[in-house]
């Protein structure tokens, strides 16, 4: 008979099967952990080998099995070639406008800074020359308070002092306008210089770079137009023996081929576990949303628990038996140990929850499943 469970244990049912999804993932995890320190270190190997393989062997002393396959390579390595000479043609064009328009830009505000300048110089030389006719003026009034002030000149000429110091206040008003005016401008100016300095220092930074790398694109492209023959055939060589899986009486490639299995083992590995990893966290996620959401549930029944009636929510055993997939998936994957060396091993005990268990299909009956039961029991959900 299924369970019965009311909301608060329904949720606490939720939180434990995350818990256990939780447990799963961490046990591939560590899996997927030592195998990417493994394939890191056979990579290496491999492509030190690779390497040393392509510049000591001699195509021409290989048997047929493998000079064939080198011939048959070499057109489509001459085809990536000029593909990519063209892609770094196109990159140059680019990085050449890119440098050309940033020596305009710098140009064109320096210009702009030059034609500028009269201008300023002219507004200065104005302000300049208010501020002398102000301060005469001012230098003209205060003569004349003296000679007004003189003796007792303060007494008996006293309003027209009052006058001239109305007329003293205005030139002393408009002389402090004026050093302000002045300042603003000078100040405008050193700002506008600063800014353009500025801005032509990144330019010219940004010029470097892009120079710099179209003198890299350059290089490139220059070496593979003059080394194309060359270059295609080395590379087939690298493809064939990089691709070699088939043994192989040559004493020098026989670590390559095992060097070529072993990386194909844990890349074919690290693939599935990444599969795995994602289809588990999207069950949690939405496990997740769904608990939340019945958390939210929960909490309003609470409110009005006066009112309203527990809830009664069956949970069908297609839900507790999809939940065992998570326990026996984390046993399979516990001892990494045991498949520490034998990455093929363990894609044959974890691909079937793959292809099996956890389909898409799958996954969505058991929301379904979920979302039916809660559903259900709020369908039959009474006032007291």
């Amino acid at each position: 008979m299924s369970p019965a469970y009311t909301t608060p244990a329904f949720h606490d049912f939720l939180e434990k099967e995350r818990k256990r999804i939780a447990n799963a993932y961490r046990e591939v995890e560590e899996i997927q952990i030592d195998y990417q320190g493994a394939y890191t270190r056979f990579k290496t190997d491999h492509d030190k080998t690779l390497n040393a393989l392509v510049a000591q062997l001699d195509l021409a002393t290989l048997d047929a099995s493998l000079r064939e396959p080198v011939d048959a390579r070499v057109p489509i390595e001459q085809q990536w070639i000029a593909e990519r000479i063209a892609e770094l043609d196109k990159q140059i064009t680019q990085g050449v406008q890119l440098a050309d328009g940033l020596i305009a830009k710098a140009r064109k505000e320096q210009a702009d800074l030059r034609a500028l300048n009269p201008k300023s110089n002219e507004q200065e030389e104005k302000l300049k020359t208010d501020r002398a006719r102000w301060k005469s003026t001012l230098d003209q009034l205060n003569a004349q308070v003296s000679t007004l002030g003189h003796g007792l000149g303060f007494i008996f000429n006293a309003w027209k002092i009052h006058a001239i110091d109305r007329e003293r206040f205005r030139a002393v008003g408009r002389l402090e306008e004026i050093e302000k005016q002045l300042a603003k401008v000078r100040k405008d100016w050193q700002d506008l210089g600063a800014m353009v300095d500025k801005n032509t220092s990144g330019w010219r930074e940004e010029w470097q770079k892009a120079t710099t790398r179209v003198a890299t694109l350059r290089q490139e492209r220059d070496f593979l137009a003059q080394n194309t023959g060359t270059l295609a055939r080395q590379r087939a060589i690298t493809f064939v023996f990089d691709n070699l899986k088939t043994p192989t009486e040559n004493a020098a490639l026989k670590p390559m081929v095992a060097l070529n299995h072993a990386t194909d083992d844990y890349q074919t590995a690290l693939g599935a576990i990444a599969g795995i990893l994602g289809v588990v966290k999207s069950v949690d996620d939405g496990l997740g949303r769904f608990s939340k959401s019945v958390k939210t549930l929960m909490d309003e029944q609470n409110r009005h628990d006066q009112f309203l009636a527990p809830l009664n929510i069956n949970v069908p055993d297609t839900i507790n038996e999809f939940g065992k997939t998570w326990d026996e998936l984390a046993l399979v994957a516990r001892d990494e140990k045991v498949y520490h060396e034998h990455p093929k091993d363990f894609v044959k005990q974890v691909q079937p929850f793959l292809d099996a268990r956890l389909t898409a299909p799958q996954i969505k009956s058991y929301f379904d499943a979920l979302d039916g039961a809660l559903k259900s029991a709020m369908s039959k959900w009474s006032h007291r």
